[in-house]
């Protein structure tokens, strides 16, 4: 039963692309942006928002126009968890942070 549900969630988790270089280096270093505005998720020192906002534009600013930028994948998917979740620390039920975390260990990370 367990392999039947996980391989279920593993079908809608998006695929994990072999994406440019210079898209994976857009995404490290907004992951890493994003851990400096808010370490672990904000529950250290809470979350710099400014900061945490010109990742997500420095980001953009990036991957703008790079081949399979905007595509679905896994790395995407990751990124952009890294970047947003901290957000939804005071305004979700749990259902995104638990999508995030489950992301973040199944996805590559850099």
């Amino acid at each position: 039963m367990h392999t039947i549900a996980l391989s279920l969630f593993l079908s809608i988790l998006p695929p994990v692309l072999d994406i440019p270089v210079e898209l994976e280096l857009c995404m490290l270093k907004a992951e890493l942006c994003a851990e400096d505005a808010a370490p672990m998720l904000g529950m250290c020192i809470g979350v710099d928002e400014p900061a945490l906002e010109q990742c997500i534009e420095d980001y953009e600013d990036c991957a703008y126009g790079l081949p399979m930028a905007s595509d679905a994948s896994c790395q995407a998917e990751r990124t952009w968890c890294a970047l947003e979740a901290p957000f939804w620390l005071d305004n979700d039920d749990g259902t995104l942070l638990k999508h995030c975390i489950e992301i973040a260990e199944i996805c590559p990370a850099y």
